[in-house]
């Protein structure tokens, strides 16, 4: 029996239903709901959002937003910073927890300053993106997101993927032209855009990405 631990009161979002979808037509899979993260009994699969995952998991997962093979995509500069950057027009977001403050363009001042550390970028704009999710190394699936042509075909992902690497891997065009990386994230609270018909997708995209965050971080 595989076992997920979803947090009490998150029951309407695609992404709950389509586990609970995919969970009722397997009779392996079962979904038990909490309140608190401690009661969660080990072996559990956390599902939900980025705070209920990570007190489950016992440690922060490193964001790696712009990961080593898949830096020929990104088709601008990207840096870390310690120090807010007093530089007006950058993409900035922070680098040691996903979603810590929304990501925003600088202006110049400490105005909606954060805490660090920050990933830092030159501005760009993307016209169409697709989330590519990654099982083990293959792209089991592709969803366009962002844009103004949801019927526009998804390009395919030219990178030598790891072959033990679960998440999802965020794709645009450039107002250049250029199909560039916009972000990669790990595999949890992560957004669904394959629908209902392709849950299992979905479900195992989860069950593969929890086994893969044990791995990393030196746990």
């Amino acid at each position: 029996m595989i076992n997920f631990a979803l947090k009490n009161g998150r029951m309407s979002d695609t992404e709950t239903k389509a586990l609970a979808l995919f969970a009722a037509k397997k009779q392996t899979i079962k979904l038990n709901y909490f309140n608190h993260a401690n009661k969660v009994p080990e072996g559990y699969i956390a599902a939900g959002d980025i705070d209920w995952v990570i007190d489950i998991l016992g440690f922060i997962p490193r964001p790696d937003h712009y990961p080593e093979f898949l830096q020929h995509l990104l088709y601008r500069k990207i840096w870390k910073e310690e120090k807010w950057p007093m530089i007006k027009g950058l993409f900035i977001k922070p680098a040691d927890k996903p979603k810590r403050f929304s990501a925003r363009i600088t202006n110049g001042s400490y105005r909606g300053k954060k805490k660090g550390p920050y990933w830092c970028s030159e501005k760009v704009k993307f016209i169409n993106e697709w989330r590519y999710y990654i099982i083990n190394g293959k792209v089991e699936y592709v969803g366009w997101y962002l844009g103004d042509n949801e019927d526009m075909e998804s390009p395919e992902l030219k990178a030598d993927i790891p072959t033990n690497w679960c998440g999802c891997i965020d794709m645009g065009y450039l107002s250049t032209g250029e199909f560039a990386l916009v972000e990669a994230g790990a595999p949890y609270a992560i957004g669904w855009y394959g629908g209902f018909d392709n849950c299992e997708i979905y479900t195992n995209f989860l069950i593969e990405g929890w086994k893969y965050l044990q791995t990393i971080n030196g746990h």
